[in-house]
């Protein structure tokens, strides 16, 4: 009689996997963008133009960016590494 290979417990884990770290970058990021939106959730006209709570938002926005071309950034980057991959 063949002896089966005996399969590992739990659940098989997947080819796509996120890292530890990549999953703790999609956290802050995530947390990041909640706090944009609760500051962009406030009225800015109530406030003058040179008062902190401006400031604030328009930092929060600045961020925002900031982690989005970071986000492009990194699939420009794995592409590049895709396709080198291919004509390798």
């Amino acid at each position: 009689m063949d002896e089966l290979e005996k399969r590992g417990r739990g659940r098989p884990p997947k080819d796509d996997a996120l890292t530890p770290a990549e999953r703790a970058k999609r956290y802050r990021d995530n947390k990041r963008a909640e706090k944009l939106a609760m500051a962009l959730s406030r009225e800015l006209d109530e406030h003058p133009p040179d008062s902190p709570h401006r400031l604030f938002v328009e930092l929060d926005r600045a961020l925002s960016r900031v982690v989005e071309l970071e986000q492009q950034l990194e699939q420009a980057q794995d592409e590049i590494a895709r396709l080198r991959a291919q004509l390798k």
